[in-house]
């Protein structure tokens, strides 16, 4: 079975939407611990890859999935407020305008199509959940008022739903 990381980088953009950019990294075959791997990708980014101050992001595992392919998907969720985007190898995600993923099946809980700002949203929601309820493990110290109040407004949202 093939195994990748997706690693969102994210900030918050103006008018209440996330500005990001993705990473896939094949680490099939690879012993290392995954939260290893991402915050060593993060330090130390490539070419396209934005950069983010080392001692300013938050990082969280959200979501794993199993595809289609027979490939599994481990999701992780960088948040900064310092990131500067290469170029223009980033996108901007309107919360608004993304409409929840719905299951049909209770006992497939999946969504039969899950989009890639679905995603996003899922892992910016696991962020707030976390940085409002865990008092052990994330610090809040790197956020500005206006991330936490922003976080705030996440934290009632649902990932899904079973229709």
């Amino acid at each position: 079975m093939k195994i990748f990381l997706e690693i969102f980088i994210a900030t918050l953009a103006p008018g209440e939407s996330i500005a990001y950019t993705k990473r896939n990294v094949d680490i099939t075959g690879n012993i290392r611990d995954p939260d290893e791997i991402v915050n060593e990708i993060i330090q130390n980014p490539l070419d396209e890859m934005p950069m983010v101050r080392n001692d300013a992001y938050i990082v969280h595992s959200t979501s794993w999935r199993y595809e289609s392919d027979g490939s599994l998907v481990l999701t992780y969720m960088v948040y900064s407020e310092h990131v500067i985007f290469i170029g223009d190898n980033h996108r901007l995600l309107h919360i608004r305008d993304v409409r929840m993923p719905v299951s049909k099946d209770s006992h497939r809980p999946r969504p039969y199509r899950i989009e890639e700002e679905h995603v996003v949203l899922h892992g910016i929601r696991h962020l707030s959940f976390l940085l409002l309820n865990v008092r052990d493990g994330l610090s809040t110290d790197s956020l500005s008022p206006k991330s936490r109040s922003f976080f705030s407004t996440m934290a009632a949202a649902l990932a899904g739903k079973i229709d």
